[in-house]
C-alpha cells in the first residue's frame, strides 16, 4: 500500500471522526434543551400505560441479540435439516419446499 493512499485512508478516517463527534455533540444539547418526550410518545403513555406504571420500558440488547442469534441458529438448523433429508433421499423429485415445511412445523411444536 503506498504512503499516499495510506495518508488518504487516514485523512478520511480523521474528517468521520470529526463528523461523528459533531453530530454526538448536537444529539447530546437537543437531550439536553428538551428534557420532556415527544408529544406522539406522551399520548402512546397515556393510552398505553396502567395505573401502575407510566414510565419506559426499556428492552435489553442482549435479549434482542440472544433472539436473533437463536432465530438464525433455528433457520440454519432447518436448512441443514432439510438438505441432509435430500441427500438421504432415493427419490429422483425430491420437493425441498415440502420438507422445508414439515421441518418448519416440526420446530414449532
Amino acid at each position: 500500500m503506498s504512503e499516499q493512499t495510506v495518508d488518504t485512508l487516514l485523512t478520511s478516517i480523521i474528517s468521520s471522526l470529526k463528523t461523528t463527534s459533531a453530530s454526538l455533540d448536537n444529539l447530546s444539547s437537543f437531550i439536553d434543551e428538551s428534557n420532556s418526550h415527544p408529544e406522539l410518545v406522551k399520548s402512546l403513555l397515556k393510552a398505553s400505560s396502567t395505573p401502575t406504571s407510566s414510565h419506559l420500558e426499556g428492552v435489553s440488547l442482549l435479549t434482542l441479540k440472544n433472539t436473533s442469534l437463536l432465530s438464525y441458529i433455528n433457520s440454519l438448523g432447518l436448512i441443514l435439516g432439510s438438505r441432509l433429508n435430500a441427500l438421504d433421499s432415493s427419490k429422483k423429485d425430491y420437493d425441498l419446499t415440502q420438507d422445508k415445511v414439515r421441518q418448519v412445523g416440526l420446530s414449532i411444536q
